[in-house]
C-alpha cells in the first residue's frame, strides 16, 4: 500500500520535493509486471534522458533493473497484485471481480500521487494491452488532469482473450468495444510495427507513429575475454558450459549453446521446440560424430512454466541438456550474447506485433530461428538475419543445419552476425528521440 507521511524517509521526502519543482512530468501506466515490461521501462529511462520526471505505475512481480530502481528521477508505485482467491474463482466470476479490483488501486494511485504529491503530469503514456480497465481510467484521469493521453500500442488484448476463450465469447467482444472505444479517443499513439500503423488507421481512423523497438546498450557482443568469465561464472551452477569457456567463438565441434527466452504463455506453442530438439537428439545418436551436444537455455516466467517443466524432466535426452535458468537483469544480455543460436516461438494473436526477445537477441549479435507470423519479416529477413519456420520439421532442419560440423564453416554464421552488425547501430535512445520524443514535445 502507499506509505504515509510519517513512514517516509528523509531521501523520499527529497524525491516528493522534486516532483513538484520538475516542470515536465510523464505518468506511464503498465498494468503488468513492471521488470518484465523492458520497453517501457526505456520509454522512462528515455524520457529522463531528456529532462522529465517520471511516474511508473505497475506490478512489482519481479526486481526492477538498477537504472530504474536508482534513478531518483523516477517515482515507481507497486499495485498491490489481485488476491489469489480472485484468480482462483470461475472465469466469468473471477473476470469482473478483477477488473474492479484494477479499476480501484488504479484510480487510488492517481489519487495519492495528486493528494499527497501534487504531482499533476502533462503525458499519461499507457502500455496497450491489457485494455481493461486501464484505457478507461488512463482517459478518465487525463481529462481531469487536463494531460495529454498517450498510447502504446504493444498488440490487442481482445485477440489475447481470444486465444483462451474463443473470439466469438462475450468477454471478447465486450474488450474489443472498450478497447476501440477508449483507445480511439486518446490523444496520441505509439505502436509496434507499420502493420500495426495501417491497421489502426484503417480500423479505428488513428495516426500511429511507428517506435520499432532497438536494443539498449547493454544488450551487445561480449568480447572474447568477457565471453570467457561469463561463462566460468555461469559454469558453477551449469558445469558443461566449462569445456566451452576456453573455446572461441566458433563452433568447430565443440557444445553448440542454444538460446529461447519465453514467457510461457498460450500465444508460444513450445511444444514446437521440444519436438524439434527430439528430431536432434535422434540425428545426434544416429549421426554422432556430426552433431556436437547442445546445451540449451530457456529463459523467463509464466503461467505454463511448470506445466512444461515436468515435461522436460521425464524426456530421456542424453545429446541436448536442457535448463530453465533464473537469471539477474545483468546476467540475461551476456547469456544472450554467448549463444549460437537463438529460438522465438513467439507467434502474434493479431498478427501485428513483434517480439521484443528477438530484439535483445540482434543487439547482442544473436542469429535467430522464430515462427513466423503475418509481419515477422519487418524484423527478421530470412536469410540474411536469421530463420523463419512455420513448423517443428523447419525448425529442427534449421538447428541441424546450424550446429552439423563441416570440414568447412557454415558461411551463414559469420553472413548473419555481420548483417546484424547493422541492426545494432541505430539505438534505443536515438531512436525514441527521432520518433516518440516530438509527442511528449
Amino acid at each position: 500500500m502507499m506509505p504515509t507521511q510519517e513512514d517516509e524517509t528523509p531521501e523520499e521526502l527529497s524525491q516528493a520535493k522534486r516532483i513538484q519543482t520538475t516542470t515536465k512530468k510523464v505518468t506511464i501506466v503498465v498494468l503488468g509486471d513492471i521488470g518484465r515490461s523492458p520497453r517501457m521501462g526505456y520509454h522512462a529511462l528515455s524520457l529522463v534522458e531528456e529532462g522529465y520526471f517520471v511516474h511508473l505505475i505497475g506490478y512489482g512481480e519481479s526486481p526492477l533493473p538498477s537504472n530504474i530502481s536508482n534513478n531518483k528521477s523516477i517515482w515507481v508505485d507497486f499495485m498491490p497484485p489481485v488476491p489469489l482467491f480472485i484468480q482462483s474463482l470461475p472465469r466469468l466470476i473471477s473476470y469482473p471481480l478483477k477488473v474492479a479490483w484494477q479499476l480501484l488501486l488504479l484510480s487510488w494511485a492517481f489519487v495519492w500521487m495528486i493528494l499527497r504529491y501534487q504531482f499533476f503530469p502533462h503525458y499519461i503514456l499507457l502500455q496497450n494491452p491489457p485494455a481493461i480497465p486501464t484505457l478507461t481510467v488512463c482517459y478518465l484521469f487525463s481529462k481531469v488532469l487536463f494531460a495529454d493521453f498517450v498510447v502504446d500500442w504493444h498488440n490487442y488484448g481482445f485477440t489475447l482473450m481470444g486465444i483462451s476463450i474463443g473470439e466469438k465469447h462475450p468477454l471478447v467482444k465486450l474488450s474489443k468495444f472498450v478497447e476501440d472505444y477508449f483507445g480511439a479517443r486518446a490523444d496520441k499513439h505509439l505502436c509496434v510495427t507499420k502493420a500495426m500503423k495501417e491497421d489502426l488507421g484503417r480500423r479505428l481512423a488513428i495516426e500511429a507513429v511507428t517506435l520499432y523497438d532497438r536494443p539498449p546498450e547493454k544488450f551487445k557482443p561480449l568480447s572474447e575475454e568477457e565471453r570467457k568469465a561469463f561463462l566460468v561464472k555461469l559454469s558453477k551452477d551449469f558445469p558443461s558450459l566449462k569445456s566451452i569457456a576456453n573455446k572461441g567463438v566458433e563452433l568447430n565441434g565443440r557444445p553448440g549453446i542454444l538460446i529461447s527466452s519465453t514467457s510461457w504463455t498460450e500465444d508460444e506453442d513450445f511444444n514446437i521446440l521440444l519436438s524439434a530438439l527430439q528430431d536432434y537428439e535422434t540425428a545426434s545418436r544416429d549421426e554422432p560424430t556430426f552433431y556436437p551436444k547442445l546445451i540449451v537455455f530457456i529463459t523467463g516466467k509464466g503461467p505454463q512454466k511448470e506445466y512444461y517443466s515436468k515435461i522436460i524432466q521425464s524426456i530421456d535426452f542424453k545429446n541436448v541438456e536442457i535448463n530453465l535458468p533464473w537469471l539477474e537483469h545483468d546476467d540475461y544480455p551476456s547469456l544472450l550474447a554467448c549463444g549460437d543460436l537463438g529460438i522465438s516461438l513467439h507467434y502474434s494473436s493479431s498478427g501485428l506485433d513483434l517480439p521484443m526477445k528477438v530484439v535483445d537477441m540482434f543487439g547482442c549479435g544473436l542469429p535467430v530461428c522464430a515462427v513466423n507470423f503475418n509481419c515477422l519479416p519487418e524484423l527478421v529477413r530470412n536469410g540474411e538475419s536469421g530463420y523463419i519456420f512455420n513448423d517443428s520439421t523447419e525448425l529442427a532442419n534449421q538447428i541441424q543445419n546450424w550446429f552439423k560440423i563441416s570440414s568447412k564453416p557454415n558461411p551463414h554464421h559469420k553472413k548473419f552476425r555481420e548483417n546484424l552488425k547493422k541492426f545494432r547501430s541505430l539505438k534505443w535512445h536515438e531512436n525514441w528521440k527521432f520518433n516518440a520524443l516530438p509527442i511528449f514535445s
